[in-house]
This record gives structure tokens, sequence and C-alpha cells, in this order.
């Protein structure tokens, strides 16, 4: 003979107003599913918190490096450009011969070639003729007095750039 055993419908000892079996495991049901819900909420908020910090990170990173390179770039043009000053400085414009301009031209050529940031390198004399460039033939026949970076380097006694971009003409 067997016998069946049946849960009873009530908790034993809860009198009428106790809950039912079937209730109470729907609710632990519902509880378990809701604290699992909690726990995937949680990570995956935890998780976007982790991927906005790496991307601060990484644009943080990303912008010392670019502004890195920008400072390199400009004191690799500013180095050339200081030398050639003193040069320039040192050796009187006026006293400089055709000779000393050509070698001026090829360095200047060559100083181009090896710094892509640079366009090109011209210097002038007082009146704006051109002595001597970077360009792959020396043109010496042109003048450049009309223009509103030279003028501005002819009023103001100091060798840095003016605070606006130069246009061709």
């Amino acid at each position: 003979m067997t016998r069946s055993h049946r849960l009873p419908q009530r908790l034993p000892g809860s009198g009428s107003r106790g809950f039912s079996l079937q209730t109470l495991a729907i609710s632990f049901v519902v509880l378990v599913c809701l604290s699992l819900l909690a726990i995937q909420l949680w990570m995956t908020w935890r998780a976007r918190e982790v991927q906005l910090d790496e991307a601060a990170r990484g644009s943080s990173n990303l912008a010392q490096s670019v502004a890195q390179h920008a400072y390199d770039t400009i004191k690799e043009a500013d180095t050339v450009l200081v030398g050639l000053v003193e040069r320039m400085e040192h050796d009187s414009v006026d006293s400089v011969g055709n000779a000393e301009l050509e070698r001026l031209h090829d360095l200047l050529v060559l100083r181009v070639a090896e710094l892509p940031q640079l366009h090109g390198i011209f210097i002038y004399d007082k009146d704006g003729n051109w002595l001597a460039n970077s360009q792959k033939t020396l043109l010496k026949n042109l003048n450049n007095a009309d223009r509103e970076y030279f003028k501005f380097h002819q009023l103001h006694a100091d060798c840095g750039p003016p605070c606006r971009p130069a246009r061709a003409q």
C-alpha cells in the first residue's frame, strides 16, 4: 500500500489568516527574480561607469598626446627659425653676396624637406624683396612689402608670429 502525502493548503499553526503555500512559493519566486534583476541592473550600471571612466582616461591621454605633438612640431620649426634668425642678424643682410645667398637657399630647401610641417621659409630684406627662400628655384624678383605680415614685422621688433593667419595673395 502506498500512501500519498499531500502538502497542506495552509501552514500549520497559521490560523485562519495564514498564507497558502502556493502564495508563499510565488512570492519567493518573484523575490528571487527581482533580486536577480536588481543585481543585473547594478552590474550593467557599474559596467557603464567603468566604460565612461576608460573613455575619459583615453580622451585625456589623446588630448595630452596631441598637445605634446603640436608642441614638438612647433618646437622643431622654431629651432630651425631661431638658427636662421641668428645667422641673418649676425651676418648683415646687406653684406651677403650671391654665393652666400645660394648656400642659404640650399640650406632652406634642405630644412623644409626635413620638416614636412613647414610649407616654406622666406627671407626678405628691409624693403620686402626676396633674398632667399626654400622653393626649388630661387626667385629673387618678388616683393612682399604689401603683405600684412610683412608690415607687422616692420612695425614690431618682436620676432614672434603675428596673432593672425597669413593669407596667400
